[in-house]
């Protein structure tokens, strides 16, 4: 795609979703969900737009949890990882 010059990213220097997780649990994190991110076509004015993809290998996104935080706040039932989506 050539959308950014050569040398804009040194991919030794990427951190993969296992490697993420693996962090945030040694944080003390409980890691959720990960969806990948990626282009998904183009609007009319013919910019790439970008969106949820099956796989992690563009780009990804997730959520931690520190362990006994109510999802739900006071006076709602505890959500489930299951009932979390992303803005899409």
């Amino acid at each position: 795609m050539r959308l950014l010059p050569r040398g804009t990213h040194d991919p030794a220097m990427f951190i993969k979703p296992r490697q993420l997780r693996h962090a945030l649990q040694n944080a003390g994190l409980v890691p959720g969900p990960e969806t990948g991110l990626g282009p998904r076509g183009l609007n009319r004015r013919l910019d790439l737009t970008f969106g949820p993809l099956p796989l992690t290998t563009i780009l990804y996104m997730g959520i931690a949890l520190r362990p006994g935080l109510a999802l739900g706040g006071p006076g709602l039932p505890p959500l489930k990882w299951s009932s979390l989506r992303y803005g899409f």
